[in-house]
């Protein structure tokens, strides 16, 4: 169980995740079943895992076993930790009156640690609610919050994700020139640490900013490229991103007629993932 969460941001950040649940699974049923912080552990890098592949059910089922292990053995770090992706889970699950109960006490008790780096995440999944409730105004601050504290940690990943997250708001709110900025910058950094789950989400948002400019080739040559990634990484978007998302590649498809996007889609799922990233880059320097 130490192993398996030694290497799980290395099976995250490779595009990996299939086979780091399938491990952490697997560990979990040969180790013993005694509550222990190991297991406690173990079972939320599971939960973790089976969350960011969309298999909500079963991320629901480990991470509430952790999080009853969490409280039981009074390591309010872990319970912290925990409550996020189960606000995600319960959201994605159409629950969001339990998720927002688990953002709110996760982002209370990472106050009260003083834990920089739980209250970035708590943050982070009490805006993606607002954002699927369509209240940008509120998600906006929280996510400027977000990559504030990323900065302060250096963590370059979670800078990343804060800037997506930035990027999506921006576009929701019609704001193309910021989105593209915040997007070269959220590129740059998948670049420089390797990230896959980075840069598939840095192809999808490049998907949404192009919709938003009517460039509708571009919008689905974006979108396919992401696709073909998520099913090499088994990344799937969360509840906010898909709700970002989907209308605007309906916007392109109703735009282009169906032949001509299913083209466009194609052209794009059958590029590398470098060369999509290289592709975005370009798109995104020349700007209008």
């Amino acid at each position: 169980m130490r192993l398996v969460y030694a290497v799980k941001l290395y099976w995250i950040s490779r595009g990996l995740l299939g086979l780091g649940y399938r491990v952490t699974v697997e560990a979990l049923a040969r180790a013993t079943h005694e509550p222990s912080g190991a297991r406690c552990r173990a079972l939320f890098d599971a939960g973790q895992l089976a969350c960011f592949m969309g298999r909500y059910a079963e991320a629901r089922r480990y991470l509430e076993e952790s999080l009853t292990i969490a409280r039981d053995i009074g390591d309010r770090r872990r319970i912290a930790a925990v409550l996020q992706p189960l606000g995600v889970a319960s959201l994605a699950q159409g629950d969001p009156a339990t998720a927002r109960g688990y953002a709110a006490e996760a982002l209370e008790m990472a106050r009260e640690l003083g834990n920089k780096r739980e209250l970035a995440t708590a943050l982070n999944v009490l805006a993606a609610i607002h954002r699927v409730e369509g209240r940008l105004d509120v998600a906006e601050p929280l996510y400027e919050n977000v990559v504030a504290l990323a900065r302060e940690l250096g963590d370059r990943e979670s800078i990343a994700i804060g800037l997506l997250n930035l990027a999506m708001a921006s576009i929701g709110r019609g704001s193309s020139d910021r989105a593209r900025e915040l997007l070269l910058e959220a590129l740059a950094i998948a670049e420089e640490i390797g990230s896959k789950q980075t840069g598939q989400s840095v192809l999808e948002v490049s998907a949404g900013l192009a919709a938003l400019r009517k460039e509708w080739r571009h919008a689905a040559r974006f979108y396919g490229a992401a696709e073909a990634q998520a099913e090499q990484t088994g990344l799937r978007r969360d509840p906010a991103d898909e709700a970002f998302l989907l209308p605007l590649v309906a916007n392109a498809r109703a735009a282009l007629n169906e032949v001509d996007f299913a083209e466009a889609d194609a052209a794009g799922r059958a590029l590398p993932y470098g060369s999509a990233l290289v592709e975005a880059r370009a798109w995104l320097a020349r700007g209008h």
